[in-house]
């Protein structure tokens, strides 16, 4: 008798990470006991569920008090065996790694035992063809997209409870503010699921103007703040954000020509970085998965309640793709899917084409967006970001060219290259169409 396809370490890892980190279990959401090859791993995971059913902790103590009420514990080895799941070197970043190996081995073991079926079902079509079909098209339906989430119709009664706790957990403030009066006006904040879109041309400020944002909101809720720089490193970052917030001219930084009241600043604006949940990832060239499984990672370990992306184009495709519109088209997506799924903002950078360089009108439309208008399509909000990027000080506008369900809007802010900051010298707000 053949074995069926499984992966015997892969399933010890994942069992030994969850020891580790119990807070793993959110990415075990879709696995279940059967899912698992090694029986003794199923009666392991099955009582951790349990466990966190019961809203007890998962720990080695508490595993083992399940499993021995459940006349479990000599089958899977004893006290011993659980020993030495735990002791087994993991890391939490694996974990995502782990879970999608056991996922596509159960789907590996589900086609060949489909397999015996339909052999089956060609020996049962003659006796009975309408009930061997029906079983032919529930398994292919099965088969056919495992990755997508199984989720039926809600009744009206479900959706309105989450809707209502949606209400209740908001408390009436809405979303995440930006610093920007005016822009959370028209915006009413960033909020969970929302895919926002800030482009620019080069060197007009984009990557400041979001580091400012991030600074704002990491500084002032307290919230995690995730930054992926695809291109610049973190250190440029940081020097931008204890520029801004010390006001400690950023040339200062590079050369170390500090007065007295420079040090000043910049001490009080070290002080105030340090205590900031503000993550930055200067990895270049990741793909999407890899953020994916990076913010999921984030988020376990400190909490995620925004997602910052510079930027987009940069994103290095998983796939083939005959041109680069097919592939921003598929990373756009994915961000969207990406925000849903999280249940976060991300806020994601830009570029725009040069085509608006060649016209007399330099007001950006949402057709300026370089490479594919799925950015348009996906994005639930895009801000269009303009200035004279030859001044070190300057005026700026803003535009919201879409805004899910919202309002449009054109801001003014002016721009202090010495500190790369963005400031609003009033709530100026007007309309746009």
């Amino acid at each position: 008798m053949h074995t069926l396809p499984h992966d015997a370490m892969s399933e010890q890892a994942l069992i030994g990470t969850l020891l580790l980190n119990p807070q793993t279990f959110e990415l075990t959401e879709d696995l279940k006991p059967e899912d698992f090859y090694i029986k003794k791993h199923q009666y392991i995971f099955e009582s951790m569920n349990e466990l966190v059913r019961e809203g007890k902790n998962v720990d080695l103590v508490t595993l083992r008090n399940k499993l021995k009420e459940r006349d479990l514990l000599e089958k899977i080895g004893g006290y011993k065996a659980l020993l030495m799941l735990a002791e087994i070197p993991v890391t939490t970043a694996f974990a995502f790694d782990y879970v999608d190996i056991i996922k596509k081995h159960a789907r590996a073991r589900k086609v060949v035992e489909s397999g015996r079926t339909l052999e089956g079902i060609g020996f049962k079509y003659h006796e009975d063809p309408d009930s061997a079909t029906r079983t032919l098209e529930s398994l292919m339906l099965e088969l056919a997209d495992p990755e997508k989430e199984k989720k039926g119709f809600l009744p009206m009664n479900s959706t309105l409870k989450g809707f209502l706790r949606e209400l209740e957990n908001q408390k009436g403030q809405g979303g995440l503010k930006s610093g920007f009066p005016s822009l959370d006006e028209i915006l009413m904040g960033f909020r969970p699921g929302q895919m926002i879109v800030l482009a620019a041309r080069p060197s007009v400020g984009k990557s400041s103007f979001a580091i400012n944002i991030a600074t704002y909101i990491a500084n002032t809720y307290k919230t995690p703040v995730g930054f992926i720089s695809l291109e610049m490193g973190s250190n440029e970052i940081l020097a931008k954000v204890i520029s801004s917030l010390g006001k400690v001219p950023l040339r200062k930084l590079k050369t170390k020509d500090f007065g007295d009241h420079d040090l000043r600043n910049l001490g009080k604006a070290v002080e105030t970085t340090s205590h900031m949940p503000f993550h930055i990832c200067d990895k270049a060239g990741l793909t999407l998965p890899e953020i994916r499984r990076l913010a999921i990672k984030l988020r376990m370990e400190h909490g995620l309640g925004l997602l910052m992306i510079d930027y987009l184009q940069l994103i290095r495709s998983h796939g083939k793709h005959s041109n680069m519109v097919h592939q921003i088209q598929e990373i756009s997506m994915g961000v969207k899917v990406l925000a849903r799924e999280l249940e976060i903002p991300i806020l994601i950078l830009s570029q725009l084409s040069r085509d608006i360089e060649k016209r007399d009108n330099k007001e950006p439309k949402l057709s300026d967006l370089r490479d594919s208008g799925s950015i348009e399509q996906d994005a639930d909000v895009v801000i269009f970001l303009d200035r004279d990027k030859d001044q070190t000080e300057s005026e700026a506008s803003v535009y919201v060219k879409k805004n899910r369900g919202g309002e449009l809007g054109k801001i003014h802010l002016n721009w202090t290259g010495a500190y790369t900051q963005f400031w609003e010298k009033a709530d100026y707000l007007s309309n746009i169409s």
